[in-house]
């Protein structure tokens, strides 16, 4: 908590507060709403991100509302967390400043398809488009126990 400095007092979020979002989810307000109250007579707060690493760059606040939006193509598998830094000023008296940090974590969504190789023996038994599930024949003397198909994706 901040101490009694004169300081904006953070309502939301909490220090290090985590935040859960789809990856891919393009312009999507966060679950989150950044509040703070400003302790100078008829200020308000107005909200920033504070320029960290450069996770900062993927997300937008509304500096009135606090409202905390993506604005980027977050993908789980290059990066599954942001740390952010929220900041409230004090609207009159400007040196007045408080910090939170927020993480958001990326839910990771299977978008990332199988791929096959080609076998070693040239035959394409496997091809990139077909359906699942896919249906091999072997042939009937095949013995018991027989590896007729082997997919690696």
């Amino acid at each position: 908590a901040e101490d009694d400095d004169g300081t904006p007092q953070f309502v939301e979020p909490q220090n290090n507060q985590i935040v859960r979002v789809p990856e891919h989810d393009f312009v999507t307000k966060l679950n989150v709403m950044i509040n703070a109250n400003a302790r100078t007579a008829n200020a308000r707060s107005i909200y920033s991100l504070v320029p960290f690493r450069d996770d900062y760059k993927n997300f937008r606040i509304n500096d009135t509302s606090g409202e905390l939006f993506v604005i980027a193509d977050l993908d789980y598998e290059k990066q599954m967390r942001y740390q952010l830094v929220v900041q409230a000023t004090d609207s009159i008296n400007t040196t007045l400043v408080s910090r939170r940090q927020l993480v958001v974590e990326l839910i990771d969504i299977e978008d990332n398809m199988p791929s096959f190789r080609r076998s070693p023996f040239g035959y394409d038994a496997c091809p990139n488009d077909f359906e699942v599930p896919a249906v091999f024949d072997a042939i009937d003397k095949t013995p018991i126990g027989t590896i007729v198909v082997q997919a690696l994706a």
